[in-house]
């Protein structure tokens, strides 16, 4: 007997699941670069480390903090690793590195001159368009003007090329050559020439006009040098003095209205130095101390100095590291 037989229904196709869609981030990612523009130098060569960190809490290079886009100049004497390090929007901590390679020796630098160089010497200036007393002009007196604590970054600042090659350093006034660690940021105050009394800081180009510097309590400080020496080998003026600030000029002029202005508070004035000015200063100002590169100016009163510079009476940033710390 013959048993007719039904072929089997095909089997049903089995269709995967799609993929349970991953939820979306509330916060975007961060964004990091960082990147030197010579990894290999040589000795006694310097080269610069760039960062552009975005959408993260904050940034750390080499564990100071700074803003998410800057650029640090790195002038190593040996192989050095440098870090940055960020906090990202959830908390979390990354470190990235960068180590600068570097060959041959160093060539000798050239120190300051020695500490016991206290023979000031003085110059004939041109003199001044006003007959103010320097301790009640706020042009030469920092404190006198005064100036405000505004809460921006105390971190150093890229604004691009430098616009003069030739400008002094800050890092003149110290023995090593250093970038220092700054504390504090600050706005300088107006002032009412009118009735003498300080105005509220106004709103200009730069958001710092007044750096606090980290500096060890009793250090050296000596005379930044600039690429235009004044006359007789002098590099600046001593326009004024007193037992906790002095305030340097970078022409043969009485007066800040042209060329560069370098205020220092914080520091021991030497004594003989300071001796000289007061001499000159009763004597009319016809002449006035003048500072050779890496004469000694005094010696720092504590933990912090607070530096200002003016270029043709504007006060400029002292946080911008290609004008001002090279």
């Amino acid at each position: 007997m013959t048993v007719a037989t039904s072929p089997l229904a095909p089997s049903p196709t089995i269709q995967p699941a799609p993929p349970t869609p991953a939820p979306a981030s509330t916060t975007s990612s961060a964004s990091i670069s960082f990147a030197a523009d010579r990894e290999q130098i040589n000795a006694g060569e310097c080269t610069t480390i760039r960062w552009d960190v975005q959408r993260v809490q904050g940034v750390w290079f080499n564990d100071k903090g700074m803003a998410g886009q800057a650029s640090e100049q790195v002038c190593p004497t040996q192989t050095q690793t440098y870090k940055l390090k960020i906090q990202k929007g959830d908390g979390t901590l990354e470190e990235r590195t960068i180590t600068i390679q570097v060959s041959g020796t160093a060539p000798p630098v050239a120190n300051p001159l020695p500490a016991s160089d206290t023979n000031y010497g003085t110059l004939g200036v041109i003199a001044a368009d006003t007959h103010r007393p320097p301790e009640g002009n706020p042009d030469l007196n920092l404190s006198l003007l005064g100036y405000e604590a505004n809460g921006v970054a105390a971190a150093y600042k890229d604004y691009g090329p430098a616009d003069d090659p030739l400008a002094p350093q800050f890092k003149g006034l110290f023995t090593d050559h250093r970038q220092p660690g700054f504390t504090t940021a600050f706005v300088n105050n107006g002032w009412n020439w009118d009735n003498n009394s300080r105005t509220p800081p106004s709103l200009g180009k730069f958001e710092a006009t007044v750096i606090g510097v980290a500096v060890t309590p009793g250090e050296s400080l000596f005379t930044p040098g600039s690429g235009r020496p004044i006359g007789n080998g002098y590099s600046a003026l001593v326009l004024y003095a007193d037992n906790n600030q002095i305030t340097l000029k970078y022409t043969p002029e009485d007066s800040i209205a042209r060329g560069y202005t370098m205020f220092i508070e914080g520091i021991n004035v030497n004594p003989q130095l300071l001796a000289v000015y007061q001499s000159t200063n009763g004597a009319g100002r016809s002449s006035l101390p003048a500072l050779r590169a890496g004469q000694l100016l005094g010696t720092a009163a504590g933990g912090e100095i607070r530096l200002a510079i003016r270029d043709n009476a504007t006060f400029m940033d002292p946080r911008s590291q290609n004008d001002w710390w090279r």
